[in-house]
Protein backbone atom coordinates (compact mmCIF):
# COMPACT_ATOMS: atom_id res chain seq x y z
CA UNK A 1 0.00 0.00 0.00
CA UNK A 2 2.58 2.40 1.05
CA UNK A 3 4.63 1.49 -1.82
CA UNK A 4 1.64 2.12 -4.36
CA UNK A 5 1.05 5.69 -2.71
CA UNK A 6 4.70 6.78 -3.32
CA UNK A 7 4.22 5.27 -7.22
CA UNK A 8 1.21 7.30 -7.45
CA UNK A 9 2.51 10.78 -6.01
CA UNK A 10 6.20 10.88 -7.90
CA UNK A 11 4.31 9.49 -11.70
CA UNK A 12 3.53 12.63 -12.51
CA UNK A 13 7.08 14.10 -12.08
CA UNK A 14 8.80 10.85 -13.75
CA UNK A 15 6.27 11.69 -16.60
CA UNK A 16 7.64 15.03 -16.46
CA UNK A 17 11.07 13.88 -16.47
CA UNK A 18 10.72 11.60 -19.53
CA UNK A 19 9.15 14.34 -21.32
CA UNK A 20 11.66 16.65 -20.52
CA UNK A 21 14.48 14.84 -21.92
CA UNK A 22 12.82 14.08 -25.08
CA UNK A 23 11.92 17.55 -25.71
CA UNK A 24 16.23 18.28 -24.70
CA UNK A 25 16.85 15.74 -27.36
CA UNK A 26 14.69 16.90 -30.09
CA UNK A 27 15.67 20.72 -29.40
CA UNK A 28 19.52 19.84 -29.85
CA UNK A 29 18.89 17.49 -32.93
CA UNK A 30 17.06 20.80 -34.80
CA UNK A 31 19.05 24.21 -33.16
CA UNK A 32 21.44 24.26 -35.98
CA UNK A 33 17.81 25.27 -37.59
CA UNK A 34 16.69 27.82 -35.00
CA UNK A 35 13.96 25.51 -34.33
CA UNK A 36 13.07 23.39 -30.49
CA UNK A 37 11.16 20.67 -29.77
CA UNK A 38 8.22 22.30 -30.05
CA UNK A 39 8.41 23.65 -33.63
CA UNK A 40 9.31 19.90 -34.04
CA UNK A 41 6.00 19.06 -33.45
CA UNK A 42 4.24 21.12 -36.03
CA UNK A 43 6.84 19.55 -38.72
CA UNK A 44 6.59 15.79 -37.79
CA UNK A 45 2.03 16.32 -37.63
CA UNK A 46 2.48 18.12 -41.26
CA UNK A 47 5.21 15.17 -41.96
CA UNK A 48 2.74 12.64 -41.35
CA UNK A 49 -0.42 14.83 -42.43
CA UNK A 50 0.60 17.40 -44.91
CA UNK A 51 -2.27 19.48 -45.92
CA UNK A 52 -4.00 20.28 -42.85
CA UNK A 53 -5.72 23.34 -42.02
CA UNK A 54 -4.65 25.16 -38.97
CA UNK A 55 -7.47 24.35 -36.94
CA UNK A 56 -6.79 20.83 -38.09
CA UNK A 57 -3.52 21.08 -36.94
CA UNK A 58 -4.30 22.22 -33.24
CA UNK A 59 -6.60 19.64 -32.86
CA UNK A 60 -4.46 17.22 -34.04
CA UNK A 61 -1.33 18.41 -31.77
CA UNK A 62 -4.27 19.22 -29.18
CA UNK A 63 -2.78 22.83 -28.86
CA UNK A 64 -4.56 26.30 -29.43
CA UNK A 65 -5.27 27.88 -32.38
CA UNK A 66 -3.04 30.64 -31.08
CA UNK A 67 -0.23 28.68 -30.31
CA UNK A 68 -0.55 26.88 -33.79
CA UNK A 69 -0.97 30.24 -35.86
CA UNK A 70 2.45 31.75 -33.69
CA UNK A 71 4.09 28.55 -34.78
CA UNK A 72 3.15 28.04 -38.30
CA UNK A 73 3.99 31.76 -38.58
CA UNK A 74 7.44 31.26 -37.50
CA UNK A 75 8.48 28.01 -39.62
CA UNK A 76 7.06 30.23 -43.11
CA UNK A 77 9.59 32.58 -42.22
CA UNK A 78 11.80 29.89 -41.99
CA UNK A 79 10.87 28.51 -45.69
CA UNK A 80 10.01 25.63 -43.89
CA UNK A 81 6.42 25.22 -44.03
CA UNK A 82 4.04 27.22 -47.12
CA UNK A 83 0.37 27.45 -47.59
CA UNK A 84 -2.06 27.02 -50.52
CA UNK A 85 -3.73 30.49 -50.04
CA UNK A 86 -4.90 32.43 -53.54
CA UNK A 87 -5.42 35.35 -51.45
CA UNK A 88 -3.53 36.80 -48.63
CA UNK A 89 -6.98 37.50 -46.38
CA UNK A 90 -8.20 34.17 -47.59
CA UNK A 91 -8.96 32.14 -44.00
CA UNK A 92 -9.23 28.63 -45.14
CA UNK A 93 -5.93 27.62 -46.45
CA UNK A 94 -3.66 24.36 -46.01
CA UNK A 95 -0.46 23.85 -44.58
CA UNK A 96 2.20 21.90 -46.16
CA UNK A 97 6.15 21.30 -46.10
CA UNK A 98 8.42 22.99 -48.15
CA UNK A 99 11.30 20.76 -49.42
CA UNK A 100 13.73 21.86 -47.06
CA UNK A 101 10.85 20.99 -44.35
CA UNK A 102 10.89 17.52 -45.49
CA UNK A 103 14.01 17.35 -45.15
CA UNK A 104 14.19 18.44 -41.72
CA UNK A 105 11.39 16.34 -41.14
CA UNK A 106 13.40 13.36 -42.52
CA UNK A 107 16.20 13.95 -39.99
CA UNK A 108 13.99 14.37 -37.07
CA UNK A 109 12.03 11.41 -37.89
CA UNK A 110 15.29 9.35 -37.87
CA UNK A 111 16.50 11.31 -34.54
CA UNK A 112 13.15 9.96 -32.98
CA UNK A 113 13.57 6.61 -33.95
CA UNK A 114 17.16 6.52 -32.75
CA UNK A 115 16.07 7.77 -29.49
CA UNK A 116 13.13 5.53 -29.12
CA UNK A 117 15.62 2.87 -29.29
CA UNK A 118 18.07 4.36 -26.59
CA UNK A 119 15.18 4.81 -24.24
CA UNK A 120 13.42 1.38 -24.66
CA UNK A 121 16.94 -0.27 -24.60
CA UNK A 122 16.88 -1.65 -21.35
CA UNK A 123 13.51 -3.57 -22.40
CA UNK A 124 13.33 -6.60 -23.65
CA UNK A 125 10.89 -6.25 -26.85
CA UNK A 126 8.01 -7.94 -24.73
CA UNK A 127 8.48 -5.70 -22.48
CA UNK A 128 8.26 -2.96 -24.64
CA UNK A 129 5.27 -3.74 -26.38
CA UNK A 130 3.72 -4.05 -22.80
CA UNK A 131 4.97 -0.76 -22.13
CA UNK A 132 3.77 0.97 -25.25
CA UNK A 133 0.20 -0.80 -25.65
CA UNK A 134 0.02 0.65 -21.53
CA UNK A 135 0.72 4.32 -22.59
CA UNK A 136 -1.55 4.29 -25.32
CA UNK A 137 -4.53 3.31 -23.45
CA UNK A 138 -3.23 6.53 -20.67
CA UNK A 139 -3.12 8.10 -23.57
CA UNK A 140 -6.68 7.53 -24.57
CA UNK A 141 -7.77 7.72 -21.48
CA UNK A 142 -6.24 11.24 -20.85
CA UNK A 143 -7.45 12.65 -24.29
CA UNK A 144 -10.73 11.34 -23.23
CA UNK A 145 -11.13 8.64 -26.26
CA UNK A 146 -11.05 5.47 -26.19
CA UNK A 147 -7.75 3.29 -26.79
CA UNK A 148 -6.88 2.49 -30.19
CA UNK A 149 -6.57 -1.35 -30.92
CA UNK A 150 -3.08 -2.98 -30.62
CA UNK A 151 -0.75 -2.20 -33.14
CA UNK A 152 2.66 -2.84 -31.85
CA UNK A 153 5.72 -0.38 -32.41
CA UNK A 154 3.79 1.95 -33.78
CA UNK A 155 3.60 5.42 -31.60
CA UNK A 156 0.16 6.78 -30.94
CA UNK A 157 0.83 10.09 -33.02
CA UNK A 158 1.42 7.63 -35.72
CA UNK A 159 -1.77 6.16 -35.48
CA UNK A 160 -3.24 8.95 -35.27
CA UNK A 161 -1.95 10.18 -38.14
CA UNK A 162 -2.82 6.83 -40.57
CA UNK A 163 -6.79 7.61 -39.18
CA UNK A 164 -6.48 11.16 -40.33
CA UNK A 165 -5.34 9.88 -43.43
CA UNK A 166 -8.29 7.41 -43.90
CA UNK A 167 -10.28 9.47 -42.74
CA UNK A 168 -10.97 8.21 -39.12
CA UNK A 169 -10.90 11.48 -38.08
Amino acid sequence: MENEAYWSMFLPTLLDRISFRMHKDLTESVKEYGLNSYHVSYIMALYLHEGQTMTGLSKFLDIDNANTHRVIRILKQKGIVYDDRTEPKSKKYHIYLTDYGKSIAEKVSDVIDSANREYFSELTEEESIVAMSAMRKLIGKVMQEPPQPEMPRVPYFVRMANDAVKGND
